[in-house]
């Protein structure tokens, strides 16, 4: 009996039928901000931006009369100030491949046979995709990149390091790199595991800061979680200070200081000084984001409500979603329970040992708070409710909005099927004065 064999256009035909639909690919928990606090709005874009109109003033135009009764002239109208924002978001994608054998194979035996032998790879490109932006939506254009190269003096898991020189995981570093066995410690302050789980093979720059020139690039070979540890393929180059160097992932463009083609960060949001999406933050004081400073210490409950009640200063007059470092929650979960058995100010309505939020209420409403790995340990976000959107043209998607075919490319210079998933959105916030970035936490204080 004669073999028979697929066409590169049935194959084609069946991923698109098999994947169609994402909405049971991703079930993945800890993509906090795309679930939760910012959810996606599909925009069309008008050339490059979005605008959105935003309330940058209240409305002033207020006339006192007293109490002689007599007559008076109104004031003049002072309306809120309203401007357009300009959004441009920004686009992903991440590849991935079939080989043209296992496809053909699975194709012969239809739709179901199919989606068994590609579906792993497809959610692995999805789930990748989703790490992608949850990164982003924190940490995009930051100025630290995915994080600085590890020249500090402190204690870091039990050992002592002086201007980024000590042994840990195995390897002897001096200012935060060492060279012959071509490994980076990254400052544990910028450390968070989810960008880096499963991360062998992703492409990165080394960059200085002083200029944002790329000093040394290659791949990640292997990382170590649990001390903050990268291996890569390249040699890597000592640190001079603190904030000397830092490094960016390639795709970032971050040949220019910050990064050029990421989105725009919730931390960026809410702490640059600079116009941001086209407003000035130093003319209206609903645009200026706030920021708290920990000052080195364990994020207590205390220092959190301390943090909120900065917003409530500035009109915060609804619900909160805390997000913070999963170091930070175990805190905050030993606090817990020991405010529940001492002290009857504080109404905890989920909490118990083990949850996965921590809610209570304070001056501005519910404070609901949420451990999430792509945290890093000296930060914690708090999201005014309602207040965080993402706006683009496309989440994530197997296709391009306004193109019928998938994005997957026939085996041409390979036996590969390449496909891509695609993403074109930026994280945005109404009124940055009302939500808060914590920095500063030291999670191994003792205070």
């Amino acid at each position: 009996m004669a073999a028979t064999y697929s066409t590169q256009t049935q194959i084609a035909g069946n991923f698109k039928k098999v994947f169609d639909k994402l909405t049971d690919m991703v079930t993945s928990k800890g993509f906090i901000i795309q679930d939760e606090i910012a959810p996606f709005e599909q925009r069309k874009k008008a050339g490059k931006s979005i605008s959105q109109a935003v309330v940058l003033s209240h409305e002033n135009g207020v006339t006192f009369g007293g109490s002689a009764g007599g007559s008076y002239t109104f004031a003049d109208p002072q309306s809120q100030a309203v401007q357009e924002a300009e959004i441009y978001p920004c686009e992903i994608f991440v590849s991935s491949g079939i080989t043209t054998g296992a496809a053909s194979r699975a194709a012969q035996e239809g739709e179901q046979a199919f989606k068994a032998a590609t579906s792993l790879i497809v959610k692995g490109n999805l789930k990748s995709h989703k790490r992608f932006v949850e990164f982003c939506c924190l940490y995009g254009r930051d100025d630290y990149g995915v994080g600085r190269v590890g020249y500090f003096t402190a204690t870091w898991r039990g050992i002592s390091f002086t201007n980024g020189g000590g042994a840990l995981g195995g390897v002897t570093f001096t200012a935060g790199v060492n060279t012959t066995s071509k490994h980076i410690l990254i400052n544990p302050a910028d450390w968070a595991t989810g960008l880096f789980i499963g991360a062998e093979n992703l492409e990165i720059q080394q960059i200085k800061a002083a200029d944002g020139s790329v000093e040394a690039e290659g791949k990640i070979v292997n990382v170590d979680l649990e001390n903050a540890i990268l291996k890569v393929d390249f040699t890597p180059v000592a640190a001079t200070t603190a904030t000397s160097h830092y490094l960016a992932m390639k795709a970032q463009a971050a040949g220019t200081a910050g990064g050029t083609l990421d989105m725009i960060g919730a931390k960026k949001i809410l702490t640059t000084t600079a116009s941001s999406f086209g407003i000035d933050p130093v003319a209206y004081g609903l645009w200026k984001g706030l920021k708290y400073g920990c000052g080195a210490k364990r994020l207590t409950f205390p220092r959190l409500m301390e943090a909120v009640q900065k917003g409530c200063d500035r009109g915060l007059d609804r619900d909160v979603e805390v997000v913070t470092s999963y170091d930070s929650w175990r805190t905050l979960m030993v606090d817990q329970a020991a405010l529940r058995q001492y002290d009857d100010s504080y109404t905890p309505t989920e909490a118990v040992n083990g949850s996965e939020a921590i809610t209570f209420h304070f001056l501005n409403g519910k404070i609901s708070i949420r451990p999430s790995r792509f945290v890093r340990r000296s930060d914690t976000f708090i999201f005014a409710s309602g207040d965080w959107k993402r706006f683009g043209s496309s989440d994530l998607s197997l296709k391009i909005p306004g193109f019928e075919d998938d994005l997957m490319v026939k085996p041409i210079n390979n036996n590969l099927f390449i496909f891509r998933s695609f993403s074109d959105q930026q994280v945005f916030c109404y009124m940055p004065s009302q939500s808060v970035f914590v920095d500063g936490i030291d999670p191994d204080s003792a205070t």
